[in-house]
């Protein structure tokens, strides 16, 4: 386990964990063990990563994804959504996810309909279903039945499997 420096006394609580780069594990192997412990909010500081690489931290826990010369203004919303559980990627970063994608002629073929799609791009966002109801002017029952279809057609059990798959797949 990373370690931690200082000390903490039983009353002391930590709520958000900042992972940087580790010479002894991946960032991601850090993630899913600091993903155990309950109620902590998980902020991944990186370099470079790839689309795949950003899925793969927030498939396995971590809350926020910014790149490690990120200002104030990229760590208040990301430590905003780790106390909140919510997800954040930054901007930079999540522009090179939603821009990574596959050649046609390698790019799986599902049959989502228009409103799959759609519903599928606000789940990309990190959008809760209340919030894709919201936006989409549908109800909570459409949009989990809807999810419901997508994780069906694409063969999914989870979200974060479904938009790591979209976003592999160039669906969104």
């Amino acid at each position: 386990m990373p370690t931690v420096t200082g000390v903490l006394s039983t009353e002391q609580r930590i709520d958000v964990v900042v992972v940087g780069q580790f010479s002894d594990m991946t960032q991601t192997a850090a993630v899913r063990r600091l993903a155990q412990i309950p109620d902590i909010g998980i902020i991944v500081l990186t370099s470079g990563a790839t689309p795949g690489a950003v899925m793969d931290l927030c498939a396995e826990g971590a809350n926020a994804v910014i790149a490690r010369d990120s200002g104030a203004a990229d760590f208040e919303p990301a430590i905003t959504a780790a106390l909140d559980g919510r997800r954040h990627v930054a901007p930079d970063l999540l522009d090179s996810m939603f821009s990574a994608k596959l050649p046609a002629a390698v790019r799986p073929r599902f049959d989502l309909t228009v409103r799959e799609r759609e519903v599928l791009v606000e789940l990309a966002a990190g959008r809760t279903n209340n919030e894709i109801s919201q936006r989409l002017l549908i109800g909570t029952e459409t949009v989990k039945s809807h999810l419901n279809n997508i994780y069906d057609k694409l063969d999914v059990r989870r979200r974060t499997h479904a938009v790591s798959l979209a976003l592999a797949a160039g669906l969104v």
